[in-house]
């Protein structure tokens, strides 16, 4: 089913439920968590759970500028500052990611025509 365009499913990370994150530990013992989008709710897309997928895009852009300025002053202060660079580009690929798939589900279920 999820290969198949006309439904609207999140992708998961292996071995987790839908919707649930994971976390990804960097060089020198720093996490991160990668976020998912939440799962569609069982009766279909609807407009809260739209609501709530581009809450989690605008979270995970929030982070990404987090660790964009964590990055910024690890290099200022000269410490750290290769990972602290490393999690910053983590954040910025799970928010481009979901943001791509967030646009993708927009996309499915505005096309997606009425039910009789």
């Amino acid at each position: 089913m999820i290969g198949n365009p006309r439904v609207a499913a999140t992708r998961v990370h292996d071995g987790r439920p839908v919707g649930s994150p994971v976390v990804t530990v960097l060089q020198g013992g720093l996490r991160w968590k990668l976020l998912t989008l939440p799962a569609a709710p069982p009766g279909g897309p609807d407009e809260t759970w739209l609501e709530l997928v581009e809450a989690t895009v605008e979270r995970a852009r929030d982070r990404w500028a987090y660790a964009q300025e964590q990055a910024r002053r690890a290099a200022r202060e000269r410490r750290q500052f290769g990972a602290a660079f490393a999690r910053a580009g983590l954040a910025w690929t799970n928010y481009w990611e979901l943001a791509q798939e967030a646009a993708d589900l927009r996309t499915r279920t505005t096309k997606r025509p009425a039910r009789p």
